[in-house]
């Protein structure tokens, strides 16, 4: 798991789900990067966590780094669906979340929300990298202490920044 799983991690154990990291399936190293589990509201998100900063931008290719068609195809694998279908019963919904940075659908909003309804079409919620650090960081703030090592670090840039 990279550090930008473990972030996202964080964030949602925080927000009370139970999670499973890097799910290999079938051929090739596949695998699905968080399984979130909200056993309470009978909801599992399947995420992809793909943070890109620089010139990469998404494309509408295959590209394995930055294709739009690779992205949504890896969602529906066959062999993903088996694979989820092993850590849960028909009780469950599951939601798929895209997790990734603005800079990987361009510099532009028009562009932005093009790519973000074009996941949308796909039924595939996409979630901002920086919406996802701003709620872990404000819940860094508030909290007294912890055991979790991203909400420790945040701790203490809070810590920092006071004196």
């Amino acid at each position: 798991m990279d550090v930008n799983e473990k972030i996202v991690n964080s964030w949602l154990q925080n927000k009370l789900f139970f999670t499973i990291n890097s799910i290999f399936y079938g051929q090739y190293h596949n695998d699905i990067d968080i399984l979130a589990i909200n056993v309470k509201k009978k909801e599992i998100w399947d995420c992809e966590v793909k943070v890109r900063t620089g010139t990469t931008m998404i494309s509408d290719n295959d590209n394995k780094q930055n294709g739009f068609n690779h992205f949504v195809n890896t969602f529906q694998s066959q062999e993903r669906k088996d694979k989820l279908n092993e850590y849960m019963d028909n009780t469950f919904t599951v939601k798929q979340k895209f997790i990734t940075t603005k800079s990987l659908f361009g510099k532009t909003d028009k562009n932005q929300k093009k790519w973000f309804y074009k996941f949308k079409q796909e039924n595939i919620e996409v979630i901002y990298f920086d919406e996802v650090m701003n709620e872990l960081y404000e819940y860094a703030i508030q909290t007294k202490k912890s055991t979790d090592e991203i909400v420790q670090v945040l701790r203490l840039l809070q810590i920092n920044n006071k004196e």
